[in-house]
């Protein structure tokens, strides 16, 4: 598989910043501040990748040496309780977390497991068959679109 792009660096001059933006963000989740809460939401927070809590371990754990893969867990278990962070499971190298929270479908790679985020405005909401239509409300909508990504199409027309 294809190393994932990675998430962008925020510039050292706005660490200060996103710091005092983390704290925030936590407190408000009604979350207790810690290190490895802060470490690891800095490192999902402009991550549009929609990486694994393994990737996330080995990115934060570059920044905090002693952190342990069930603490990454146990932070990534928190921000989506708390509804701040969404996960996509069932998919192809386990679950996926995603900083987005606005209302968006995902496009899936089925070669090399890229995420992109599709906004809703660019999809119709489907219609449920009237047979089911009366006896189902419908709370919201989880559509995945799976193919190639742009990359693993180039790749495969050389062949």
């Amino acid at each position: 598989m294809a190393p994932r792009p990675r998430a962008p660096r925020a510039p050292a001059a706005d660490a200060h910043a996103r710091r005092a933006q983390a704290r925030a963000w936590l407190l408000d989740a009604g979350l207790r501040v810690t290190q490895a809460r802060e470490a690891v939401l800095a490192a999902l927070a402009d991550d549009r990748t929609h990486p694994t809590a393994e990737a996330l371990f080995r990115r934060v754990r570059r920044v905090v040496p002693g952190l342990s893969r069930a603490t990454v867990y146990n932070c990534l278990d928190s921000f989506v309780a708390s509804g701040r962070i969404g996960a996509l499971d069932a998919l192809a190298g386990g679950r996926r977390f995603d900083p987005n929270l606005a209302e968006h479908h995902h496009a899936i790679c089925s070669v090399c497991g890229a995420i992109l985020d599709v906004p809703k405005s660019a999809v119709a909401m489907p219609k449920l068959p009237a047979r089911v239509a009366g006896s189902f409300r419908v709370d919201g909508l989880d559509l995945r679109f799976v193919g190639r990504c742009e990359r693993c199409t180039r790749k495969r027309g050389r062949r």
